[in-house]
């Protein structure tokens, strides 16, 4: 895994309207925004495979839209931020991982 830099061009977007929006204090991501970025400079990302455990926590699926579950795009990556070197979280993919999970998705 890449070392992280420091960005010194980086400044923090303001969420347009519309914009999805996960976290507060200390640390808000601009899923909208960061999903265009990806798009943009994927040759700039980090792909890995991710292994979806059916016993694994992190995702409360209590707190989703259940009507949009069965229609999550497995097809689209998740998107995984480094919050300290051995501790990842998952920003945005919550519907995702619990349909792979219900329909035995291995990865």
């Amino acid at each position: 895994m890449k070392k992280l830099k420091d960005n010194l061009d980086f400044s923090p977007c303001t969420p347009e309207i519309g914009d999805e929006v996960l976290g507060g204090y200390p640390f808000k991501w601009n899923i909208t925004r960061v999903s265009t970025w990806i798009d943009n400079n994927l040759s700039e990302v980090e792909l890995s495979t991710v292994h979806i455990n059916p016993s694994s926590v992190g995702v409360d699926s209590e707190n989703l839209d259940e009507e949009y579950i069965p229609k999550a795009d497995l097809t689209r990556p998740m998107i995984v931020v480094r919050m300290r070197p051995e501790f990842f979280r998952l920003i945005d993919g919550n519907h995702r991982v619990v349909k792979a999970r219900r329909l035995s998705v291995k990865e």
